[in-house]
């Protein structure tokens, strides 16, 4: 009875977070004349995504997002690996003056600074360039990121980190090879967080980029909106062409999830081999 509980529980609980999604992909694959028709039944068409891909060279708009979001997870990541390994060495008084300042950072609105820097950035050239954008990002986030790899840090036992020095090893060997091994799932999923947020940015690209050739595919969402507002089919294809590479993230992510815990069998004495 239980299992049959569990298991009608996860259908609904997967149908009504999948049903937004496919609903998404049913009317992408409709026509313009059939939408507002509603003939829904059987006359698929894959004109929207042609359109997309060939006219409108959506991929394009992908590709500057890809940059975008890889360069600044990596730094984001990379940098907070090093904040929070020396944090957790620093003595208490200047921990708790530092953590204070990244708390001050976070909770300051960025629609208070965000002017002050499109006029410094206008000054360095860095207004419509990805390096703007992935500069502010990378700010923008980073505080975050390092508290929270801070606190995954924090509940390591310091006899790693000992026994690491003892053979020999460095800072940047212990603080990016051992504690963030240690901590790689957590590390994963404020990876994963990141790249959702830097990958849904409006606010940023919408403020400092105004060439095509150099908007993200959020912007192009956004414009397809405002101007193909009549065509709903075609606005729910570039939808679902920008959900692509986020669902090959969940499923690679998926893949090392299964691959270091499906294959483990839990012994009576609670110990897995």
């Amino acid at each position: 009875m239980k299992k049959l509980f569990n298991l009608i529980f996860n259908i609904i609980f997967i149908a009504i977070f999948a049903f937004p999604i496919i609903y998404i992909i049913y009317l992408s694959l409709l026509s313009k004349e059939q939408y507002f028709k509603g003939d829904f039944i059987f006359h698929f068409t894959f004109e929207n995504y042609y359109n997309l891909i060939f006219n409108f060279k959506i991929g394009n708009y992908i590709f500057n997002s890809l940059i975008i979001t890889i360069v600044c997870v990596f730094f984001i990541l990379l940098f907070s690996i090093g904040s929070a390994y020396a944090l957790i060495n620093m003595n208490k008084k200047k921990k708790t003056i530092i953590l204070l300042l990244l708390l001050l950072i976070m909770v300051i609105p960025e629609e208070t600074t965000i002017i002050s820097e499109f006029y410094f950035f206008a000054k360095l050239g860095y207004v419509n360039t990805l390096i703007g954008v992935i500069i502010l990002n990378i700010s923008s986030y980073l505080p975050e990121t390092i508290l929270l790899t801070y606190s995954l840090f924090s509940t390591i036992p310091k006899s790693y980190e000992y026994a690491a020095k003892l053979d020999g090893a460095g800072s940047f060997k212990i603080s990016n090879l051992i504690l963030s091994k240690i901590s790689k799932y957590g590390i994963l999923l404020m990876g994963i967080t990141s790249v959702i947020n830097i990958w849904n940015d409006l606010y940023t690209p919408l403020l400092f980029l105004q060439r095509n050739d150099v908007k993200p595919v959020s912007l192009a969402i956004l414009f397809l909106n405002n101007k193909g507002s009549s065509n709903p089919p075609y606005l729910m294809a570039s939808i679902v062409l920008s959900l692509v590479p986020l669902f090959i993230l969940c499923i690679l992510i998926t893949i090392i999830i299964i691959k270091n815990y499906g294959g483990k069998k839990i012994k009576k004495n609670g110990r897995t081999n």
